[in-house]
């Protein structure tokens, strides 16, 4: 890793922000500069999606996706955009210099706006330091950008044989264009490409419901959102659990907000974004049929008016992933419906209730997602007494339909276990998409409610207690927060950057050793050695993964240098020749 990388990975994700300030554009038009600087979480996001389909269709087509193709789209796409932007007639903002005024800041958003920032500062450096370890990550999500980077397409050996082989390959085409723009494959850095997905995410939150909800709810549950325990756990984990349900909850809020205010560009941009959803993982077309069926649930007094559009949003996402579908459909990979059929469920009748159990059990527990589901339906109810029932059903429609969502996919695949454990059931990384609903919907909710209830006496005394930050005193809250990552990497001098040869330690005379038969890119060819490497005698050996991207076999324990060059001379006799490390 070096800062060479992150320069690149912050090229490319500039570039995902100019595809999706165009598509923006061409669905409506800037009224400012600040509009531009306000929605750009969500332009980036709708960049990343774009993006994500012009990728696919690519690959699926047999377009040569390498270097060259990806800087093309990335070009095109916001031409293109622009172009029709132009054509019906959008304006761009004027930039005009005034007087620059720092807004007022109430204590509290002022705080928990610093907690955010400090936050996101924190897990930037923990992406930079990560190793590759997630089991998802190094078994297929990596390995299949590693096939796009070298062969510029889908290798059919590589996406017919890996584990999850019809997953759509947005995120393996992600991985693939960050090696390019960093130059190299860095499996370490790469982790800052979710990053930046997670904090484009918060941003598109914070820019969508800023005009709409007031700061002392909306930053402190944005925090709150962030730090979600199971969310902060899998933020940096280079798959693409996190990315649909982003892409989901995005879309969602669009919907919401068109629901509530009819603006013409809402729906448009949920389709792109659902599109984007559903060719990141198979769970995507789930999640979105969940979504428009609550929308359909909220509108049912204009059902005539609203249900055709609704039922629009989701054909045309569905039609923007067939490409993938029709090339795993001829390419003869497994479909992505349960081994039973979509109603196998009834030939398990008896897992029904314990599927349903689980699902309510995932949703509800404290462990994973602090209350966020829980007070998402308490704001759902308080939302519809204050007179926003719309709102307030789509948001409880939206969660009931998730859990049954939830269940019905544990019931219809008896072969998993009804456990949380992530390892061998994918229901926690499913609910992860209902858990960042609950938190993003939460504070319109809140605001809803609020504003539709009269002031009470105590509030007024907390106001009183509590005033607006001076301006430069908020201001300086929020810009100290900003600038200590910085500072302290000055302070302790130049950053360390971890490399590959951090993955192989020279050994040393302290502490255990490991023999190492063989790095390989999949878990298959590391299996066969693993096989053979057991035969000989050495019935310890493991596939695992080296935290550099690639599956090393190994037998761990060696007690010494001594110990292990004995070990080389004997395995050196039947053809292996193992390296010495020190362990971890």
């Amino acid at each position: 890793m070096t800062v060479r990388a992150i320069v690149g990975l912050f090229g490319l994700n500039l570039g995902l922000l100019a595809v999706g300030i165009a598509v923006l554009y061409a669905l409506r038009p800037y009224r400012s500069v600040g509009e531009v600087g306000r929605l750009g979480g969500l332009a980036y996001l709708l960049g990343v999606a774009a993006t994500g389909v012009v990728f696919t269709f690519e690959l699926a087509v047999g377009l040569p996706l390498g270097l060259t193709g990806m800087v093309a789209t990335l070009v095109v796409l916001p031409a293109v955009a622009s172009a029709v932007g132009a054509r019906r007639g959008h304006r761009l903002p004027v930039f005009s210099v005034g007087p620059i005024r720092l807004p007022t800041v109430h204590p509290v958003a002022a705080l928990a706006g610093a907690g955010l920032i400090l936050y996101l500062e924190t897990l930037f450096r923990a992406g930079r330091l990560n190793g590759l370890f997630e089991w998802d990550g190094w078994s297929f999500w990596v390995p299949k950008a590693l096939a796009i980077h070298e062969y510029r397409g889908l290798d059919e050996a590589w996406f017919t044989t890996l584990p999850g082989a019809s997953y759509p390959p947005t995120v393996p085409a992600f991985e693939a264009a960050a090696f390019h723009f960093m130059g190299a494959v860095d499996p370490i850095t790469l982790h800052l490409l979710f990053w930046g997905f997670h904090a484009g995410f918060l941003w598109a939150v914070l820019g969508l419901l800023s005009p709409r909800v007031r700061k002392t709810i909306l930053v402190p549950c944005l925090l709150a959102l962030a730090v979600l325990p199971n969310i902060v756990w899998r933020v940096l984990n280079p798959q693409g659990d996190l990315l649909v349900g982003q892409l989901v909850v995005a879309a969602a809020l669009l919907v919401l907000l068109w629901l509530d205010e009819r603006r013409p560009w809402h729906l448009p941009a949920a389709t792109v974004l659902l599109a984007g959803a559903m060719l990141t993982k198979r769970e995507g077309l789930l999640l979105a049929a969940c979504l428009i069926a609550a929308a359909a649930t909220a509108s049912w007094s204009s059902r005539r008016r609203d249900w055709p559009r609704l039922a629009a949003v989701l054909g045309a996402a569905f039609l923007l992933s067939l490409p993938w579908r029709i090339w795993f459909t001829v390419n003869g990979l497994p479909s992505d419906a349960p081994d039973g059929g979509f109603l196998g469920i009834l030939d398990h009748l008896d897992r029904g209730w314990p599927a349903f159990q689980l699902s309510v059990r995932t949703h509800l527990s404290v462990d994973l997602w602090f209350f966020a589901c829980v007070l998402l339906l308490v704001g759902a109810v308080l939302a519809a007494i204050a007179g926003h029932r719309r709102i307030g059903a789509f948001a409880a429609t939206f969660l009931g339909l998730a859990i049954l969502g939830s269940m019905w996919v544990v019931w219809s695949i008896p072969e998993l276990p009804l456990t949380q454990d992530g390892a061998v059931n994918p229901i926690v990384r499913l609910v992860g998409s209902s858990a960042l609903f609950a938190a993003a919907v939460l504070p319109l909710l809140l605001e809803r409610a609020w504003a539709s209830s009269a002031p009470v006496p105590s509030l007024e005394r907390a106001k009183r207690l509590a005033p607006p930050l001076p301006r430069t005193t908020g201001a300086l809250v929020l810009v100290g927060a900003l600038l200590l990552y910085p500072a302290a990497l000055l302070a302790s001098g130049p950053p360390v950057f971890p490399s590959t040869s951090d993955c192989r330690p020279a050994p040393t005379s302290e502490g255990t050793l490991r023999a190492v038969f063989g790095r390989f890119s999949t878990m298959q060819e590391a299996i066969a050695l693993v096989a053979r490497v057991r035969e000989v005698g050495y019935t310890q050996a493991n596939a695992e993964p080296d935290g550099c991207g690639l599956v090393r076999v190994a037998v761990h324990g060696v007690t010494s240098i001594a110990g292990g060059r004995d070990l080389q001379r004997e395995a050196g006799t039947v053809d292996l020749h193992p390296t010495l490390e020190q362990d971890d």
